[in-house]
């Protein structure tokens, strides 16, 4: 590396390390009616090792009752603002505009609008995210603060080796090898993160699929799905009936017992074939069954 080069990778550390985002005042009605003359957006939900994200123009929610829950209905979406922390605005994000980002009280940047360039109005989210401003925040500071209010999930050995054996052989994970069973298919399945901050179900497509080092990324026409393989400790397959149908179902948790995501698929022929791939995969995966014998 020359010296001109390295000095612009300092230069360009010391200006992110430098950039400030704005401290808002939250998601209040009067803030949310203005998000979609900005431009269409990505509404993203994350949670422990889970993040969705739908492209959406409708970025207008509704307030479904005094409790505080915002709900997208078009995209599936309700958050709890009253476990709302912080809300910031940052000018750009990796979608090329800015972001209006969530902090919660056990979720930092829990969720979030990534607003897309090709119809960004730059002049509005600047005007829009300052009549709401309280103060400005160095974006350092602010990834400090939420990298130590982080969840802890120090892995005993065994989880450890399990983990690190994902990272290298991601397409050989069970969830994996389920999930690529329908990419480029008709069909839809349904997918359901559920927090105490967001909740998001919604049914699609996948088009594609990837794996790299952990990290199982799968796209649709309007949606992205990210979850760390890595993480997923316990994975539970049933047959469930919502509305008069069925479903097969499998329930994904982390180390610490709490539940990651639920995949679903309309019809129970599915849920034993899910299982066997389950029961073929390394013996360190922990897959419990509760579909009923049929002997």
């Amino acid at each position: 590396m020359d010296k001109i080069e390295q000095k612009r990778i300092e230069e360009d550390l010391e200006a992110s390390m430098n950039q400030e985002v704005l401290l808002l005042k939250g998601l209040t009605d009067d803030f949310t009616k203005n998000l979609d003359c900005i431009g269409s957006a990505y509404l993203n939900v994350s949670h422990h090792g889970v993040a969705m994200a739908v492209k959406s123009s409708c970025l207008k929610p509704e307030r479904l009752d005094e409790t505080g829950t915002l709900w997208w209905p078009e995209s599936g979406i309700k958050v709890d603002t009253e476990r709302l922390e912080s809300t910031y605005a940052v000018d750009h994000s990796v979608m090329g505009a800015g972001v209006i980002e969530c902090d919660f009280e056990r979720a930092a940047n829990g969720f979030s609008v990534a607003f897309l360039s090709n119809d960004y109005r730059e002049d509005l989210f600047e005007l829009i995210t300052e009549a709401y401003a309280q103060e400005r925040v160095k974006a350092a500071a602010l990834q400090r603060q939420r990298f130590l209010k982080r969840p802890n999930f120090d892995a005993c050995a065994c989880c450890a080796d399990r983990a690190d054996r994902i990272r290298k052989n991601t397409e050989g994970h069970p969830v994996s090898k389920i999930l690529s069973m329908y990419a480029g298919t008709a069909s839809k399945l349904r997918f359901h993160l559920a927090a105490d901050h967001v909740d998001m179900l919604c049914a699609w497509a996948i088009d594609e699929i990837r794996c790299l080092s952990g990290v199982i990324v799968c796209s649709g026409a309007k949606h992205v799905l990210r979850l760390d393989a890595s993480m997923i400790h316990t994975i539970q397959i049933m047959n469930s009936v919502k509305g008069g149908t069925t479903y097969s179902l499998m329930k994904c948790y982390h180390s610490l017992g709490g539940l990651m995501l639920e995949i679903s698929l309309e019809g129970e022929c599915h849920s034993e074939q899910w299982h066997q791939v389950c029961l073929a995969a390394d013996s360190s995966y922990h897959s419990i069954s509760d579909i009923p014998s049929t002997s």
